[in-house]
C-alpha cells in the first residue's frame, strides 16, 4: 500500500466526492509490518492494478482541536481519558526506546529493542479500544498482548543474570554511560506508563493481565540492560 501526499488536483476531487469519513484498516509496509490506522479525516481511495492507494490530507486534521481524540472505531473521548493518558505514556516509552536504539552500540540490546518497540504498538492498539469494540478488534485481525511477550522478556532476564557477570556499582546514579543513561530513561518511562496502566485498569477499562505483567518486566529488563552496558563500557 502507497501513501502519498495529495495534489491540489486530489483535493479538488474529494471535496466534490465529500468522502469525509473515519476509516479504521491495516496499512502493510514493503518489510511486511502491519500498522493498524484511524484515518479522521479526508482521504481518497484508487484500487489500481499495483494495489490499494491511500491518498492522505496534512497531518493537521484539527479534528482533536476541541480537546478531543479518538479511540479505534472513532470513538471520541477527551484527551484526559485515562486510556489516552496511558497511551501517551506508552508512546513515549516507545520514543525513549528509539533513543536506545539508536545511540545504543550493543547488538544485544538493540535488536530485542526494535521488536520490543512493535510489541507497544500492539499494547497501545489494545489500550485504545473500548469495551464494546474489542470483540470487533479482534475479528478484524488484530493483535493482542500475550503471555508469551511477557514470558520472552523474562528469558533475557534470565540470560543477562546467569550468562553475563554484570556489575551493580552504579544502579543509583544513571548516567555512567551515554547508553545506559537512556536505557535508564526507558526505565523511568516505562514504569510511568505502568502506573497509567494500572489506574485505567482501577477505573474499570479492560487491561489485561498481560498487559501489566509486559510493562513490569519491560522495565526490569531495561534497569538490567543499563547495568549490562556499564560492564561492557569497563565503568
Amino acid at each position: 500500500m502507497n501513501l502519498k501526499p495529495r495534489s491540489g488536483l486530489d483535493r479538488a476531487r474529494a471535496d466534490e466526492r465529500k468522502p469525509t469519513v473515519t476509516y479504521l484498516g491495516k496499512l502493510t509496509f514493503s518489510s511486511g509490518a502491519q500498522y493498524c490506522v484511524d484515518l479522521a479525516a479526508s482521504y481518497v481511495l484508487d484500487r489500481t492494478a499495483s494495489g490499494i492507494h491511500v491518498y492522505l490530507m496534512s497531518i493537521a486534521t484539527k479534528t482533536g482541536d476541541d480537546g478531543t481524540t479518538a479511540l479505534m472505531f472513532g470513538r471520541r473521548v477527551p484527551k484526559t481519558d485515562a486510556r489516552i493518558v496511558a497511551c501517551g505514556a506508552c508512546d513515549e516509552l516507545n520514543a525513549a526506546l528509539g533513543m536506545v536504539r539508536a545511540f545504543c552500540e550493543e547488538p544485544l540490546v538493540t535488536d530485542s529493542v526494535f521488536e520490543i518497540q512493535k510489541e507497544l504498538v500492539t499494547l497501545m492498539g489494545e489500550l485504545a479500544v473500548a469495551t464494546e469494540d474489542r470483540e470487533r478488534y479482534r475479528e478484524k485481525g488484530f493483535a493482542f498482548v500475550t503471555p508469551a511477550m511477557a514470558e520472552a522478556l523474562t528469558a533475557q532476564i534470565e540470560n543477562l543474570e546467569q550468562s553475563h557477570k554484570i556489575s551493580y556499582a552504579h544502579w543509583a546514579t544513571p548516567g555512567a554511560t551515554q547508553a545506559s543513561a537512556l536505557l535508564d530513561v526507558a526505565r523511568v518511562t516505562c514504569r510511568r506508563a505502568e502506573r497509567y496502566v494500572c489506574e485505567c485498569r482501577e477505573r474499570g477499562f479492560p487491561v489485561t493481565d498481560e498487559i501489566v505483567q509486559y510493562l513490569n518486566r519491560l522495565s526490569d529488563l531495561c534497569w538490567l540492560w543499563a547495568r549490562y552496558v556499564e560492564t561492557r563500557a569497563g565503568v
